[in-house]
């Protein structure tokens, strides 16, 4: 071994912060944003699981694009955080927090084997990212009906699952056009 090799503990070591990093920034970012939304649209919430328009289905798809597992913990940590506090004394806020990690990651594998991308975001096109979104917001919605329907809480199609797909398909849309803008001023920046 020479000195400029890292050990293997080393490289545990470092591959642990830096997934440790990426899930913190992504509770942040998930956690940001849920507080954005809920200022924003708060007349367009339908109950305190469901607003017509949800800001925060972007990060799920693009958190687990970019982070893999660790968007997954982030997101559950996130929505942890923003869970309703009304809901501490049993296990939804909580369930609810690990469909809003796992279903992104679900989502994002069935794209990816349905697209046949690589898993290194080369060959990502807009039209690619506006098939995540459907998809992340079908795989919310199921997941989240599912568990709605076995725990008897809001979940009529019309009332809570439909505004919630439109939710996300709206909040992850109105967040691409923002990215597109932003990477297409910081192109532009750039060139000049």
């Amino acid at each position: 071994m020479t000195a400029f090799t890292p050990s293997i503990s080393q490289r545990i070591i470092k591959e642990s912060r830096r997934f440790i990093f990426e899930a913190i920034g992504v509770a942040i970012a998930w956690t940001l944003l849920f507080k954005l939304n809920m200022w924003v649209f708060k007349s367009l919430e339908v109950n305190h699981y469901v607003s017509w328009i949800f800001l925060p289905a972007f990060i799920r798809i693009l958190s687990v694009l970019l982070f893999g597992w660790a968007a997954v913990i982030g997101l559950v940590i996130g929505a942890i955080i923003t869970s309703h506090p009304a809901d501490t004394g049993h296990a939804t806020p909580y369930v609810l927090a690990i469909i809003s990690g796992v279903g992104p990651m679900i989502a994002v594998r069935f794209c990816e084997n349905f697209l046949k991308l690589p898993p290194t975001l080369i060959g990502i096109r807009p039209s690619h990212l506006f098939i995540f979104a459907i998809t992340g917001s079908f795989v919310n919605v199921s997941l989240n009906g599912y568990y709605f329907a076995l725990h008897y809480l809001p979940s009529h199609p019309i009332t809570s699952l439909s505004p919630m797909f439109i939710g996300d398909m709206l909040g992850s849309i109105i967040m691409l056009y923002i990215a597109s803008f932003a990477l297409k001023a910081c192109v532009k920046a750039g060139s000049h």
